[in-house]
């Protein structure tokens, strides 16, 4: 899978800029939520118009952006399964969200089951698989 590792604060609020005109947004974090009380964003990933995007807070690079858009009613939030990323971004950075297309719950309402894992519900969908390559 090609990615593009965004190295700054700047190049991160420019690709949210280009989600805000486009109207959607994908995103998934990988987080800790160890001997801590809410989870700690380590990284974002981000598809903006089929493009993957990497951003690591750890690094020094500000997801405040991303809050915005999630809490933009302009921009659709395409996430699986983001109860502890929205609590993550509601709690570092006040983000409330209000556009968010949720594939796990979606694939409940599809007579899927509502837990489905992401690569369960990529291979249910489509009969393919998340190859290892294509996923963090």
């Amino acid at each position: 899978m090609d990615f593009v590792m965004l190295d700054s604060s700047a190049a991160l609020a420019d690709l949210c800029e280009e989600a805000r005109a486009s109207g959607r947004l994908g995103l998934d974090t990988e987080f800790l939520w160890e001997r801590t009380y809410s989870p700690q964003i380590c990284l974002a990933q981000v598809n903006v118009d089929n493009r993957v995007y990497l951003a690591d807070p750890l690094d020094g690079v500000d997801l405040q952006p991303i809050s915005e858009l999630i809490s933009d009613p302009a921009v659709e939030v395409v996430m699986h399964a983001p109860h502890a990323d929205l609590v993550a971004f509601a709690l570092r950075h006040g983000a409330e969200p209000v556009n968010t297309f949720d594939t796990q719950v979606t694939a409940g309402f599809t007579g899927l089951s509502a837990g489905l894992a992401y690569e369960k519900l990529v291979y249910e969908v489509t009969r393919q698989k998340v190859q290892p390559s294509e996923s963090f």
